[in-house]
């Protein structure tokens, strides 16, 4: 079907009957038509990416260009700029509470300093990627003045009720987002003496998107970043945007109509941008957003699932649910994960709990381990992460912290002791490999270069003291980084060790985003092997992802067919397929070379 056919049949399948709201997008579709028929810059560019709030990295938008030699010296070549679009002044969920899609927020700059640091990075092939919020508005947005001045037409916008009768409807099959700040999905307007829909917070508004004036305002929204330069887009908090009476509204099939019309749009208008999705959902729900061949939706999701993953690998030594979910969803051509071992945000304890009751363990205990795990309170833990959103009742909680803190890193330099530094450092290495080596794009959070560790100060400050993923938002520590590359710090080697995978990425046609993977039994719980193949040429990577030294089988090597094998491209360290056995250091990597018969 030809896509503008298929935006057609979509709109339809949404909004029946709504001739005229159709019309106006097929036109503006026709007026802003690519004009150019080329591969997209993402399909064929091996992604590095680093995210980053502008304020505590650069100051503002502008000081961006200063750090150019930064970011070319370590080797990124997309940057994720934190939310930077016009908020409100007062509590605004970390710029999520949007004023004016098309303005940037005066505390990092103007538009036009955005537009002259797009450009200027284009011309170092670094590309820049900004959040696209697609649930709400801020309750200072123009749609939402209108509407409390009494347009009903813009009042549409919103999901108001008359009264509580439906929204209380609604409370009783859709789950709380953050419980400890609201205990209805609703806020009353004592202005308007009417209901709105706020799933986040009384001063984010959700969207309407029953109303098809609502999709096409976003449309045009998307395609303005387009037109401004911007590469990829960060679309938040998809699985929200539907909603349904009856129904968690989560991950509704109405919203996979979206995302496929949003798709459809892109590919019209502006295929140079790429697609990246956000649903931090269950990872069997967050695979669906891709879409299929056929009917495809983002290009790149956020992997949640293996930044989870990761950290049970960390706290267990145990690598069998990365192995089991490596192999567990086959991506279909279009669409690659976006890695990441620490964002922003924090870390919801989601995993494949069929997968761990095979392994013998009760997930709530489990679950309940790895709390304590990384909030330091387990017995022999490193970590020294913090609970987010304990929920007394329920058990449950989040974890926050920087890498280095959750890894071992601070609680050694707090015992000053060399060998448990050295250690920690070993597990920081060993998680990075296995980011810069899995399928999909690799992500670095900024700070985690160097090995910051967390930032108390939130602590003092009013509006973010209950908030503790502020202790993952420190200010970039330049001072730091200077010492980082003179080697005068021991922690110097992380950037370097990031340095070389970056390397080994890019030079390397098996590590591109878009190459297949698939997770090799080694009978070893302690051991991670992953193939990636292209035509006859193979590349295995092999960690050992506890403390203690492994010896394999050669068989498990010898098994896979391989006629040739070159050294590895971490080490240079030789591997002979006559040995009968391969010995592994505590948290020993290896990137192997080979062909295949």
């Amino acid at each position: 079907m030809k896509k503008k056919q298929l935006m057609n049949a979509l709109f339809e399948m949404l909004y029946p009957n709504q001739d005229e709201a159709k019309t106006h997008l097929l036109d503006y579709i026709e007026l802003n038509s690519a004009r150019e028929n080329q591969q997209p810059w993402f399909s064929n560019t091996p992604i590095v990416a680093m995210t980053l709030y502008v304020d505590l990295f650069s100051k503002n938008i502008i000081m961006l260009k200063e750090k150019l030699e930064y970011f070319k010296f370590l080797g990124v070549n997309l940057i994720h700029l934190m939310p930077i679009l016009k908020t409100r002044d007062e509590e605004n969920d970390g710029g999520y509470a949007v004023v004016d899609f098309n303005d940037v927020d005066p505390k990092f700059g103007t538009k036009d300093d955005l537009l002259e640091v797009i450009r200027f990075f284009h011309k170092h092939d670094i590309r820049i990627m900004i959040d696209f919020v697609l649930n709400h508005v801020a309750k200072e947005h123009l749609w939402a003045i209108k509407a409390q001045d009494g347009d009903h037409f813009y009042q549409n916008f919103f999901m108001m009720y008359d009264d509580d009768f439906i929204p209380s409807q609604f409370d009783l099959t859709v789950p709380l987002v953050i419980p400890e700040r609201k205990k209805t999905n609703f806020t009353h307007l004592v202005n308007l003496n009417k209901y709105i829909y706020t799933s986040f917070s009384d001063y984010q508004w959700d969207l309407n998107y029953k109303n098809p004036y609502v999709l096409i305002e976003m449309l045009k929204q998307l395609h303005q970043f387009s037109i401004w330069g911007i590469d990829m887009i960060r679309l938040d908090a998809i699985p929200f945007i539907w909603k349904t009476l009856g129904t968690t509204c989560r991950n509704l099939p109405e919203v996979h109509v979206l995302m496929r019309i949003f798709r459809a749009f892109r590919d019209l208008t502006c295929p140079h941008l790429a697609l990246l999705g956000e649903a931090i959902v269950e990872p069997h729900e967050i695979v669906k957003y891709f879409g299929t061949d056929d009917a495809p939706e983002c290009d790149f999701m956020y992997n949640a699932n293996l930044m989870v993953n990761l950290w049970n690998t960390v706290a267990t030594q145990d690598a069998r649910l990365l192995n089991i979910d490596a192999n567990r969803f086959e991506l279909p051509k279009h669409g690659a994960w976006l890695n990441y071992i620490r964002c922003h945000d924090d870390i919801g304890w989601g995993f494949n709990e069929d997968a761990l009751s095979r392994f013998g363990f009760d997930p709530f205990l489990h679950k309940q381990f790895l709390i304590s795990f990384f909030n330091g309170s387990f017995k022999g833990s490193f970590s020294k992460g913090v609970d987010y959103q304990k929920n007394e009742k329920t058990k449950d909680a989040r974890t926050n912290g920087m890498f280095a803190s959750l890894i071992g890193i601070e609680d050694s330099k707090n015992q000053q002791a060399s060998m448990l530094l050295e250690l920690s450092m070993k597990r920081m290495r060993m998680l990075n490999a296995i980011l810069f080596f899995y399928q999909g794009a690799p992500m670095i959070y900024a700070g985690d270069d160097i090995g910051m560790t967390n930032d108390r100060s939130y602590l003092k400050n009013e509006l973010k003291k209950n908030d503790s993923r502020w202790i993952h938002r420190p200010f970039y520590d330049w001072k730091l980084y200077s010492e980082v590359i003179k080697n005068q710090v021991d922690t110097a080697q992380i950037f370097h060790d990031l340095k070389q995978f970056i390397h080994l990425r890019k030079l390397n046609v098996l590590l591109h985003p878009f190459v297949q993977q698939r997770a090799i039994n080694t009978e070893h719980q302690e051991i991670l092997l992953l193939e990636k193949k292209l035509n006859k040429k193979s590349l295995y990577g092999l960690f050992n992802v506890s403390s203690q030294v492994m010896i394999i089988d050669m068989n498990t090597l010898r098994h896979l067919h391989l006629v040739k094998i070159e050294a590895d491209l971490i080490q240079n360290r030789m591997i002979d397929l006559e040995q009968e056995t391969l010995t592994l250091a505590p948290y020993e990597i290896l990137f192997i070379p080979a062909k295949t018969a």
